[in-house]
């Protein structure tokens, strides 16, 4: 398998850095298997971050979710967006015999979009959503990521968008979109066609949904939003005439193009083929900087 392997090496590529780990002191629970927490190394080097653990018993896709997670980190910190640094990566076995990875990152400081209850102005969320579309482009755009089945998010959505200093940075990037199971999508958020019947489906398609679905919950807050879209609602996702009336005229093109229930109205050019140009269409129309 090329995930098991690119995720064995990444971690090999740890341990030879910084030598063999003595523990780990667990935190505060963040979000489902992920904490806050400190590395302790056998040379008495410490290192506290963000704990994502990902293991066997979790079943099928359990690897290229932990895979996916650890190399678009990596990728982004190269590429000048980071979502928090990859700190370390452990792979190791439990007493009773099965897998776990440890994916270790920097915490990025700042809420949540979920934390935040008020309606944002559309020229703040214009001036802090660039880096967002940035991270869109360049993981969708990237062959390698791409050939893997890795060059998308599949769970935009408002707990995993932090408003940090430098923008919205999304921080979690391990979805399958429901192709193993349910829990790695947030409704509310995830494209109507994931939870169909179509056998096709375009991730970049899916994260514009999600991305509208992000922007609505920044200019209309959390209250209209759920009012809309009730917490734990399988088979109710945001329209845009719902929206229509509670969002600025400027932001109601991207909207209506984003948050469309028929993928192939979110296409803004003549094919996909280029997902920087579609990202950057569509940020340029809200108005952002990208």
């Amino acid at each position: 398998m090329v995930e098991s392997e690119l995720l064995m090496s990444v971690a090999r590529g740890f341990r030879e850095e910084l030598g063999g780990i003595a523990k780990f002191s667990r935190g505060g629970q963040v979000g489902r298997s992920t904490f806050r927490g400190t590395i302790h190394y056998e040379s008495g080097e410490k290192k506290q971050g963000i704990f994502k653990l990902y293991s066997s018993k979790d079943g099928e896709g359990w690897v290229h979710a932990a895979a996916k997670q650890a190399l678009i980190l990596q990728f982004l910190e190269i590429k000048g967006c980071s979502s928090g640094r990859v700190l370390d990566v452990d792979w190791h076995e439990e007493n009773d015999g099965s897998q776990t990875v440890a994916i270790i990152r920097e915490e990025v400081k700042g809420k949540s979009l979920r934390e935040i209850g008020d309606p944002m102005a559309l020229t703040e969320v214009r001036k802090r959503v660039g880096k967002l579309f940035r991270q869109l482009m360049v993981v969708a755009s990237d062959k390698l990521l791409v050939e893997a089945g890795m060059g998308f998010s599949g769970d935009v959505s408002s707990g995993n968008v932090i408003l940090a200093s430098d923008g919205f940075n999304l921080i979690e990037w391990d979805s399958q979109l429901g192709q193993t199971n349910m829990r790695d999508v947030t409704m509310g958020y995830v494209a109507p066609e994931i939870l169909g019947e179509e056998k096709t489906i375009s991730e970049v398609l899916a994260d514009t949904f999600s991305l509208g679905c992000v922007i609505t919950r920044a200019l209309i807050g959390r209250k209209s939003f759920r009012r809309i879209v009730p917490v734990g609602k399988r088979d109710k996702f945001l329209e845009f005439k719902d929206i229509e009336n509670l969002v600025p005229a400027e932001a109601r093109e991207f909207l209506r193009i984003t948050l469309s229930h028929n993928p192939e109205d979110r296409v803004v050019q003549s094919n996909l083929d280029d997902p920087v140009g579609h990202y950057r269409f569509l940020g340029r129309m809200l108005g952002a900087d990208v």
